[in-house]
């Protein structure tokens, strides 16, 4: 079993929060067969500032140990969906070319 670590999942709204588990979800169940033995992923949300306070830009970064080594995706977006999906969809054509 993975175990899955995710920093600042508290600044996630609960149907961010509802979507980034499914998606996470999605992303080890499909790709169980080329990473069978995953030890960690690791899930960060970095949020940077606008002028007026407000946070604007997302970055998702990602690290997945495994069985065949450690693979690391990041990605940027305003929507924090989209940044994870990314990053995600990232991840995956590591692995795919490592394998």
């Amino acid at each position: 079993m993975a175990k899955i670590t995710f920093s600042n999942y508290e600044q996630l709204k609960p149907e961010e929060r509802e979507y980034a588990q499914k998606q996470i979800n999605y992303f080890l169940e499909k790709n169980n067969p080329l990473i069978k033995e995953v030890d960690t992923l690791d899930i960060s949300l970095a949020e940077k500032r606008r002028r007026l306070g407000k946070f604007g830009l997302s970055e998702i970064n990602l690290k997945i140990v495994c069985s065949y080594g450690v693979f690391h995706s990041n990605s940027s977006n305003w929507n924090k969906k989209k940044a994870l999906k990314k990053a995600l969809d990232k991840l995956e054509k590591q692995i795919r070319k490592k394998r």
